[in-house]
């Protein structure tokens, strides 16, 4: 399971030209994410904020961050979705207990 510290060899290794260093860097991020999800945005989201990391990390990070915040895969996004948040339409995040108010008035 990747650490926040050794993040960086993985998505170094994802990027290699090596076949099979990649698709086992993938294995592990894909491991990562389901297993721990939280532990995995954080760990990305870590990676993408440090000024030091190699600018080709960041990108990886940020653009793995973006695509497990907003899943195509339904069933994939309900998995990872905040408790007690909902996208509202591309108005913001809204708390599923103002969400609820609003409903009983």
């Amino acid at each position: 399971m990747a650490q926040v510290q050794d993040l960086t060899v993985v998505l170094n290794a994802a990027q290699s030209p090596n076949v099979e260093e990649r698709l086992k860097a993938e294995k592990h991020l894909a491991d990562f994410e389901e297993q721990d999800y939280n532990s995995f945005a954080l760990s990305l989201a870590a990676e993408l904020a440090t000024d030091g990391k190699a600018e080709t990390n960041r990108q990886i990070a940020g653009l793995m961050l973006k695509n497990s915040l907003d899943a195509r895969d339904y069933k994939k996004k309900v998995c990872t979705a905040p408790t007690g948040l909902s996208f509202n339409g591309g108005r913001g995040i809204e708390s599923g207990a103002y969400k609820a108010s609003i409903a009983f008035s």
